[in-house]
């Protein structure tokens, strides 16, 4: 069984930021870049009548919607993150120093977190597997979001439109190999068709 490790968890600043990264990393199933790309106004967005987060400009320069649906816990990590930092425009997710304090343009403005920087960050908070640690890549928690999905049975076409894959097989490659017990089908003919035997 996985755990995550949060330390320093979300009693600092930058510990809401990077907790809020994770989450929205493991609720929708982002890439790093497009996670680093989101604005304010690209994490709640009407998809028809359902809430969901823009990716204004995914793998290829495509643009897609991703509904939260019962993964809007993230959301709410990252409206939490948002209310602290006092930012309600620009980049979500912003780099600092020690001490919660954020790297800042000459010109005043938050400079965006980088991909090295998101790295270093998840080095951080290591996964706990059988009791013991390892460290976590973005790409590790997209795999892991396409798993938690398929695992609840979502639609396996829905999962690969929200990761914005251009095929199913891409889609079941992050799925990964599944166990006896989850390939274990469950009852599909039922048991009236032995009476007729």
């Amino acid at each position: 069984m996985a755990t995550l490790v949060l330390t320093p968890g979300v009693d600092t600043l930058k510990g809401l930021r990077d907790t809020a990264m994770m989450a929205i990393l493991l609720c929708t199933g982002v890439r790093a870049a497009e996670l680093l790309a989101l604005n304010v106004d690209d994490l709640q967005v009407m998809f028809r009548s359902t809430l969901a987060l823009r990716v204004q400009s995914g793998k290829g320069s495509k643009q897609r919607l991703i509904p939260y649906g019962a993964q809007d816990w993230g959301l709410t990590l990252t409206q939490q993150w948002l209310d602290r930092a006092g930012i309600s425009s620009g980049a979500v997710f912003v780099g600092m120093r020690k001490g919660d304090n954020f790297y800042l343009t000459k010109e005043g403005k938050h400079v965006r977190l980088s991909e090295r920087s998101l790295e270093y960050t998840l080095r951080d908070y290591p996964i706990s597997i059988d009791g013991e640690l390892r460290t976590v890549t973005p790409h590790d928690l997209r795999r892991t979001y396409a798993r938690q999905l398929y695992l609840t049975e979502t639609d396996l076409t829905a999962i690969q439109q929200n990761m914005g894959h251009e095929g199913q097989d891409i889609t079941l490659g992050y799925i990964g190999t599944l166990d006896a017990r989850q390939r274990e089908p469950d009852d599909a003919y039922g048991t009236t068709w032995l009476k007729s035997l």
